[in-house]
């Protein structure tokens, strides 16, 4: 029950591809917009692959 929780409360935050980069299943090119979840933005801008469009949102 615990981990249906968490993923409810999942927040996302649009991010711009700085490079081509493969995040999940799917791919993405430079420039495109896309929803990463939180923990994973750090690390993302962090290597210079996406940039951070706007702020954290909660996931739908």
């Amino acid at each position: 029950m615990a981990i249906a929780d968490k993923k409810e409360e999942e927040i996302l935050t649009k991010v711009k591809a700085l490079v081509y980069l493969k995040y999940d299943t799917e791919n993405h090119k430079p420039g495109e917009e896309f929803d990463v979840r939180e923990e994973d933005k750090k690390e993302l801008v962090e290597k210079g692959y996406v940039e951070a469009m706007e702020v954290p949102r909660e996931g739908e």
